[in-house]
């Protein structure tokens, strides 16, 4: 999950890098295809390896990380969070 992901990358940085890093990943889910979220990707690896070399490859490591842009542009927004889903389990669970 992206969200997730995102958090996580905030968890991992500088608080004077996080509103960078923040709008520079972001760029990534924001792309219109697959395509161009992979160079976006790549651009975020490349502008903050150097600054975060173990935190960059962790996240190169993820092998479903573009996955929810292999689905129409109208759901995706949708399919890159789980929140509903994670939202959803917690109140079965209540039940």
């Amino acid at each position: 999950c992206l969200v997730h992901v995102g958090r996580n990358l905030m968890n991992k940085v500088r608080v004077k890098d996080r509103k960078a890093v923040i709008s520079d990943f972001k760029q990534v889910h924001r792309a219109a295809n697959r395509e161009a979220a992979e160079l976006k990707l790549n651009e975020f690896a490349n502008n903050w390896h150097q600054t975060y070399p173990k935190l960059i490859k962790d996240l190169l490591k993820m092998p479903n990380l573009l996955t929810f842009m292999d689905f129409p542009p109208a759901i995706r927004q949708s399919l890159y969070s789980t929140n509903l889903i994670e939202n959803f389990n917690k109140h079965l669970k209540r039940t």
